[in-house]
């Protein structure tokens, strides 16, 4: 790992560091960041772990960033708030805004190593700090002191000559790259950006491109910190977060070369930036929705601002707009910009608002899929330039052929004060408000691997089930979120209500299922679910590759048959084993999987590298990491 990398990797204790076989790179993490919504497991698996105090030099829990910046959610759990601070985690003030912008504009710096998850702050590699996403429970290992592992799947490097024509900008570039990986993207790579062109990229630019690149099947995606990154940090008063590094051509395995200037406006259906086309070719059609989403930095609402100032909304065209934070609010505020957009009808909204009646077309720049509910909306994702463009005209349209050649809003002064928007956590001699853990519910735990596993074939369930049929999702469920204990009586139960009894009932035993097995939401807690039934293994057809992460993570083995017609040979009540545990797992090595019911035999995969072995050995990550020194 040299390059970009190099420059952020860290030392790892060095056990941590033979266990993962040459195929990863453990990674020291500096920076922690999690959504309250996976501070329900965060916080109770850290516990579970002994944490006293989180051993990240900086962690940090925060809500949805789709709230009203303005307003202080209603549901914060007092407990779960006081039980962060007490191990030493900062939180966001109600009413500041999202993670991301709260990240990004505060804390990311050059040459960090931040582990998030349940709320991306991945535009923190525009900065030039690695943005990994990670499980609830993998974020809590890392609070008690363990290394992040980072498979070494290969660096993408993306070389820009050139710089961008006016009115084009890094989401149009985005686009470009997502169609030019397409169909298979970057593979979950790492991605390194580089070559002279980067210069002339603003750091907007680069928050795009780093905050979408997920988007187009990037794991994490970093950028220079160059003189472009110096001013940026300087201008918010963190000229000691100043680190220089450079791109280089080492480590790299395959380049993307991209002329920025030979990119032009483009849009696509939002999610999907594969399906990019350009706006050069004229006008497209209707808009009656133009979202800007809390990815919009402050500089672009003042240009966006900017460009409708003294315009008129055309009729029959709604604009709203979800600032990231408070102090993106404030800029607008400051400099005017905000009166004018709420002259024009501007709605400044709290988070996703479901746009209604008749069947329409929207356009957003800055907002994700889940912040737009609509079913009657067909969403159209376009820079900022090209949604004032639609905001101006009502149609899609090429803003080289409305806005004005160069024009551009100064970049806005910075609020600082950062500080202000996070609540401290409380000083080690304080004394804590909850105790150890009170009112948090438990983590359960898988049982290490100390034999072969024996036990029914509980349920066999066919193709494509989702996380939101092995743990249904809701208003009557969401409620208790986190407690595993209260969930698992809700385990399958859309496609078998009497699991759970059974499964307690016998102790435990195995799932078979078909292919694409648990995409969707909730999926630590769903595998969670299952470990409390005493789930020991889950074999299907296929998966869904972060499902399987969460359910080795979990304590329950996930396995493959290998071959999709295997499925046919268990049954619902079937006495199944696996005689060769726990020795004959290793990587690269099948399972044997017995049904004493019928007298057969079969080879199962499990896809597991050297750590990931010892992972399943060792009954889940929570036990893994309590091995290798990562608890109190």
């Amino acid at each position: 790992m040299r390059g970009l990398l190099a420059a952020v990797r860290h030392a790892a204790a060095d056990r941590a560091v033979a266990e993962s076989d040459g195929h990863e790179h453990a990674l020291r993490v500096d920076h922690a960041v999690f959504a309250e919504g996976g501070a329900r497991l965060v916080l109770p698996a850290a516990r579970t772990l002994g944490v006293a105090r989180a051993r990240t030099a900086f962690a940090l829990m925060g809500g949805d960033a789709r709230r009203l910046p303005a307003s202080a959610p209603a549901s914060r759990s007092a407990e779960t708030l006081a039980a962060a601070r007490d191990i030493g985690i900062h939180l966001v003030r109600p009413g500041s805004g999202g993670l991301e912008a709260i990240y990004v504009d505060g804390y990311a710096a050059p040459g960090r190593v931040v582990a998030w998850a349940g709320e991306s702050v991945a535009a923190a590699g525009a900065i030039g700090t690695l943005a990994l996403e990670r499980g609830e429970l993998e974020l809590a290992a890392i609070l008690a002191g363990a290394p992040c592992f980072v498979r070494d799947d290969g660096v993408l490097g993306i070389r820009f000559i050139g710089s961008p024509a006016t009115h084009v900008t890094g989401q149009d570039v985005a686009f470009d790259i997502a169609r030019r990986l397409a169909p298979g993207g970057a593979g979950r790579r790492l991605v390194e950006f580089g070559g002279a062109g980067v210069t002339s990229l603003s750091i907007t630019d680069r928050m795009i491109l780093a905050g979408t690149s997920a988007e187009w099947g990037a794991a994490a995606a970093l950028f220079p910190a160059d003189d472009v990154t110096r001013a940026w940090l300087e201008s918010r008063g963190r000229r000691s977060d100043w680190r220089k590094s450079e791109a280089g051509d080492g480590g790299v395995d395959e380049w993307l070369e991209i002329d920025l200037g030979q990119v032009e406006p483009q849009f696509a259906e939002l999610g999907r930036p594969e399906t990019a086309r350009s706006l050069s070719e004229g006008t497209g059609p209707d808009v009656r929705h133009v979202h800007i989403g809390p990815g919009a930095t402050a500089a672009e609402l003042l240009r966006f601002a900017h460009w409708l100032k003294g315009r008129e909304l055309p009729s029959g065209v709604t604009l709203t707009i979800v600032p990231g934070s408070r102090e993106r609010l404030e800029t607008l505020e400051r400099a005017g910009a905000l009166r004018d957009l709420v002259a024009q009808g501007t709605a400044i909204e709290s988070a996703k608002r479901a746009a209604v009646g008749e069947t329409a077309t929207g356009i957003c720049c800055g907002a994700r899929p889940a912040d737009l509910e609509a079913t009657r909306v067909r969403w159209w994702a376009a820079s900022l330039e090209s949604c004032a463009a639609a905001a101006r005209t009502g149609r899609l349209s090429d803003p080289r052929r409305v806005l004005r050649a160069g024009s551009r809003a100064a970049e806005p002064e910075f609020l600082v004060g950062g500080e202000a928007r996070v609540l401290a956590p409380r000083g080690e001699n304080d004394s804590p408000a909850t105790g150890e853990g009170a009112g948090l519910p438990a983590v359960p735990m898988g049982e290490a691997l100390a034999g072969p596993a024996r036990g029914p074939v509980l349920l066999r369930c066919g193709d494509g089930v989702p996380t939101e049929q092995i743990l249904p999702w809701g208003a009557r469920i969401a409620p208790l979120a986190g407690d595993i204990g209260a969930l698992r009586a809700h385990a399958f139960e859309s496609l078998d209500p009497d699991f759970c009894r059974r499964a307690l009932a016998a102790g435990g035993g195995f799932v078979v299922a078909g292919a694409g097995l648990g995409r969707g939401p909730q999926g630590q807690q769903a595998a969670l679910v299952l470990v409390a039934l005493g789930v020991r293994a889950v074999i299907a057809r296929s998966w869904e590759p972060g499902f399987r992460r969460l359910l080795l993570d979990a304590g329950s083995l996930p396995l493959t048959f290998g071959r999709a017609a295997d499925l046919e040979a268990f049954a619902a009540g079937d006495e199944v084993e696996l005689p060769t545990l726990p020795h004959g797992l290793e990587p690269g090595r099948p399972l044997v999987v017995r049904n004493l019911t019928r007298g057969s035999q079969l080879d199962v995969r499990h896809e597991l590298d050297a750590r990931a072995v010892a992972v399943a050995r060792s009954g889940g990550l929570l036990r893994y990491a309590a091995g290798l020194g990562g608890g109190a």
